[in-house]
């Protein structure tokens, strides 16, 4: 076989030494304690000498002074049908409260949008204005009614445009780890949210972390990456495409293919590299691939399967003769994408389920972005007092077999004592 200095075939045991193989890298979170403690003791000064620092911007004030835009009109349109799209969805999925009447009893939920919530856009080289779509869509979804969002300067015209169509005017030119600290604390320019959503580097990332409990966060989001199972009746091309979408993100994004056809995975490295030849981002996505591209040569569907699960992928495509039969297979993935013509992109921009999804294997246990996550839910219990007679007796003998002697009385004192003898017998007993 060919060696290729873009990508390399493991088998299946290498590939999860690979996977699984962290490479320590330097610890940040002092930093990062650092930068939010000067934007809650210094406000606005600090973030516009961070500003200057590190993102190399002179600004005035960190209120963003929208100004009016035009972009091409056929892109324009394309957000448009894009933001419909994801409202729409989430809007359909969206939790509802509920209460559920019974003889005596009223038990439900009550669910109520945040008040207030935090959007960090990323900037640079590729500022993700669909990004702040897909936050802000789902945000709406829930009723929210005020949304900051936060962008590094200079901001974008494409990202003022998308603030524009999703009918977000208030805009923060601050990024990094300082946005999330002014979002979470506030400064005179910023009022605090609720709760801070959208990816970020991992300063960003570990900014997140760290006021997690002071306001709630989405996720603390990784590298992004995509797993691909493929078979002897796969393409190539579309494969190796679709990992090279994926590498052109940053060099810390990950491209994994598993496959049980080895002549799939050598026709996919032939594919790559011709197809990176006139890439604009041909350098990242390249080096990419390299360190953190993988090839997985496994022995059947099964142990593919095995594999893709225990990876939990931020993304996964489905590309094998038969995908719909794999899907209820897949207990880990943040979103499934099914056949040959459900390319990941589509859910990048346009097909409506968020973007923001759980990177690090942690979709294990944690959800793409969703209206319920711009929501606080209580339940509610209410009885009459014949239905709460019903269930008393019960709750009082169990509050004794704990030791909480005061929970107990709580239900008594709404009753006669003397239904509850029995009980405190017992619990002299003990």
């Amino acid at each position: 076989m060919r060696k290729s200095e873009t990508i390399k075939i493991f088998s299946a045991h290498e590939m999860k030494l690979r996977i699984f193989d962290v490479r320590k890298e330097t610890n940040i979170s002092k930093t990062v304690a650092k930068i939010i403690d000067d934007v809650r003791l210094r406000g606005d000064k600090a973030l516009i000498e961070m500003t200057r620092q590190f993102d190399r911007c002179e600004i005035d004030s960190v209120i963003f002074k929208s100004r009016r835009v035009k972009i091409d009109r056929a892109l324009e349109n394309c957000m448009k049908t894009a933001f419909a799209r994801i409202l729409k969805f989430h809007k359909e999925t969206a939790d509802e409260s509920k209460l559920i009447r019974r003889e005596g009893e009223i038990l439900g939920r009550i669910v109520r949008p945040l008040r207030r919530v935090g959007v960090y856009v990323p900037g640079g080289s590729a500022p993700l204005f669909s990004t702040l779509l897909m936050a802000v869509g789902a945000a709406r979804a829930a009723g929210v009614k005020e949304i900051a969002v936060a962008t590094p300067p200079p901001v974008n015209d494409l990202i003022i445009a998308a603030a524009r169509i999703a009918g977000v005017s208030e805009i923060y030119s601050v990024g990094g780890a300082q946005a999330i600290a002014a979002l979470a604390f506030g400064t005179e320019s910023v009022k605090p949210v609720d709760k801070i959503v959208g990816p970020g580097n991992r300063f960003v990332a570990e900014a997140k972390r760290q006021v997690f409990g002071r306001v709630g966060i989405d996720s603390i989001a990784g590298p992004s990456e995509i797993l691909i199972l493929a078979d002897e009746s796969s393409s190539p091309k579309m494969i190796a495409a679709d990992m090279i979408a994926q590498a052109e993100h940053d060099i810390f994004a990950r491209s994994i293919l598993l496959t049980s056809s080895r002549r799939i995975g050598e026709a996919v490295i032939l594919e790559i590299e011709e197809q990176l030849k006139d890439l604009p981002r041909r350098d990242i996505a390249k080096s990419s691939l390299a360190e953190r591209g993988i090839i997985g040569i496994c022995r059947d569907s099964s142990e593919m399967l095995a594999l893709a699960n225990m990876c939990a992928p931020e993304h996964l495509e489905i590309m094998i003769k038969k995908p719909w039969e794999v899907v209820k297979k897949i207990y880990a993935a943040g979103a499934i994408f099914v056949g040959n013509y459900s390319p990941e992109i589509l859910g990048d921009y346009v097909a409506g389920p968020n973007h923001i999804l759980p990177t690090g294997g942690t979709a294990r246990f944690s959800p793409p972005l969703s209206a319920r996550d711009f929501v606080a839910v209580s339940t509610v219990q209410s009885f009459s007092k014949k239905a709460s007679s019903v269930l008393a007796k019960k709750a009082v003998m169990m509050a004794r077999a704990e030791g909480l002697e005061a929970h107990a009385r709580s239900i008594e004192s709404r009753f006669d004592e003397s239904r509850f003898d029995e009980s405190k017998k017992k619990s002299r007993k003990r």
